[in-house]
């Protein structure tokens, strides 16, 4: 399977920008919560599995209250395009953001994480 998603990898990272990357931000700001505008410390720490291009990942790593995302997907192909937008947008958000590839059945960390 990751095969396949590897053959699609640099298109798909520019489809799903366009299309995810249009609601992203207010899907995380309903998930995560907001205080007010205010922006507090970077405290939480995510994980996006089946990130794919990284477009959730990375809106994520751009919030205040994020300080780090662990993005794993199967396809190490669509992992280096999250690699690469993130280097591309600053290097505090390349910091925050952690690859890995991984089958989303048999995630990298215990089950209490």
């Amino acid at each position: 399977m990751a095969e396949a998603w590897d053959a699609i990898a640099s298109g798909y990272a520019q489809r799903a920008a366009n299309f995810t990357g249009s609601f992203a931000p207010e899907l995380l700001g309903a998930t995560i919560g907001s205080v007010d505008g205010a922006s507090p410390a970077p405290a939480l720490r995510l994980v996006d599995v089946a990130a794919g291009s990284g477009v959730v990942a990375l809106a994520a790593a751009q919030r205040p209250d994020v300080a780090f995302v662990l993005a794993c997907d199967i396809s190490p192909a669509m992992l280096a395009e999250l690699e690469a937008q993130a280097a591309s947008l600053s290097p505090s958000v390349a910091a925050a953001v952690e690859t890995t590839p991984c089958d989303c059945v048999a995630l990298p960390m215990p089950d209490s994480t």
